[in-house]
C-alpha cells in the first residue's frame, strides 16, 4: 500500500480556480485537471496508484499558508476512473476511489513539524515520509467529532 497526496481545486491560484472536492467524494472517484500532454509526468506517477493505495485530498499553499491541510481520505478501488461521470471528467486520467474519510474542517498540519513542502504543492505525489504516513494511518483508524 502506498500514501499519494492528491489535489482537488483545478486552476491552480488563478481566479477562475474551482474546487471539486464534493465531487470526488460524491462520485467515488479523483482525477486530474490536466490532461496527459500538459503533464505527463504527473500522468506517469497517476498510473502506478493501485486498487488499495491510499489518497489524501490535500491542500498545501506556502506561499500564503504554510500549512497542510488533510481535506479527505480514500482507498483506490480501481485503476481507472468510475464510468458513471461528468463528461467534463471523461478525457482526465484519475482512479476510482472509496472516501471513507471527510474532515470538516479539515485537519491542518503544521509545516515544519511534519517536513512538509516541496513536491505536496503538486496535483500528485507519492508520500514517502514515514512520519506523514504514520499521521495518515492514524487519522484513518479514529472518528472525529469536531465542533465547528
Amino acid at each position: 500500500m502506498r500514501f499519494y497526496g492528491v489535489g482537488t481545486v483545478w486552476g491552480g491560484k488563478t481566479p477562475n480556480e474551482k474546487e471539486y472536492l464534493d465531487v470526488f467524494l460524491d462520485n467515488d472517484f479523483w482525477c486530474m485537471g490536466y490532461s496527459e500532454e500538459e503533464k505527463p509526468n504527473y500522468a506517469e506517477l497517476i498510473m502506478q496508484i493501485k486498487k488499495g493505495d491510499i489518497l489524501i485530498a490535500k491542500a498545501y499553499v506556502p506561499e500564503t499558508n504554510p500549512i497542510y491541510y488533510v481535506k479527505a481520505i480514500g482507498i483506490v478501488s480501481g485503476e481507472k476512473q468510475v464510468d458513471n461521470i461528468s463528461e467534463k471528467f471523461i478525457d482526465k486520467l484519475g482512479v476510482s476511489v472509496i472516501w471513507f474519510k471527510k474532515f470538516k474542517p479539515y485537519i491542518p498540519l503544521s509545516m515544519d513539524k511534519f517536513k512538509i513542502g516541496g513536491n505536496r504543492t503538486h496535483t500528485v505525489y507519492e508520500e514517502k515520509n514515514e512520519k506523514n504516513i504514520s499521521v495518515i494511518q492514524k487519522l484513518i483508524k479514529f472518528d472525529y467529532e469536531l465542533e465547528v
